[in-house]
């Protein structure tokens, strides 16, 4: 995906608008609330980076990668 392109290649501002773009026209996508939380994380947003990352978990309550990003936060 564009997101993933833009991150790969150290451009991360754009990747984060590339997922918020993501999220509007599926905000019940959990994956891509997942990718958006790594990449906050990665820019020290670490503030969005849990909400994102909440976000997923709510909407896959499965999501075993989510619940140990989430663990970082407490």
């Amino acid at each position: 995906n564009l997101a993933g392109l833009y991150e790969r290649s150290g451009r991360r501002s754009l990747a984060i608008k590339e997922y918020q773009k993501a999220i509007k026209l599926d905000p019940e996508n959990a994956k891509t609330h997942y990718n958006l939380a790594v990449i906050y994380g990665r820019a020290g947003r670490f503030d969005d980076a849990k909400a994102e990352f909440t976000e997923s978990l709510i909407l896959d309550p499965e999501s075993a990668p989510t619940r140990k990003a989430l663990g970082y936060f407490k």
